[in-house]
C-alpha cells in the first residue's frame, strides 16, 4: 500500500519543485497552513496518519522513508560521480 498508493501521491511534482525554488518561503507557508486540503498529497498523508493510529505495530512509514532516502543518496552519489 505504501509503495503503490502513498509514495506516488506524496512525491513532489515538478510544478511544486519549481514553486519551492522560486519562493521557498511561500511554498512552506502553503504546505504548513494546510491550503492543500483537497489534494492527493494531503489525502495520502491523512491515510498514513489514520493507519498509524489504528495499527501502530503494522504501520511503520519511517522505515520505508529511511529506505527511500538511502536510495536517493545512492542515486545522487552515482550521478555526481558520472
Amino acid at each position: 500500500m505504501c509503495e503503490n498508493i502513498v509514495i506516488p501521491n506524496i512525491r513532489i511534482r515538478p510544478d511544486q519543485e519549481e514553486m519551492f525554488e522560486m519562493n521557498w518561503l511561500e511554498y512552506v507557508r502553503r504546505d504548513t497552513e494546510g491550503s492543500d486540503s483537497d489534494t492527493r498529497r494531503r489525502a495520502a498523508t491523512e491515510l498514513v496518519r489514520a493507519l498509524t493510529e489504528k495499527f501502530p505495530q503494522e504501520a511503520r512509514p519511517a522505515r520505508r522513508a529511511a529506505r527511500l532516502m538511502l536510495e536517493y543518496k545512492r542515486k545522487e552519489t552515482r550521478m555526481k560521480s558520472a
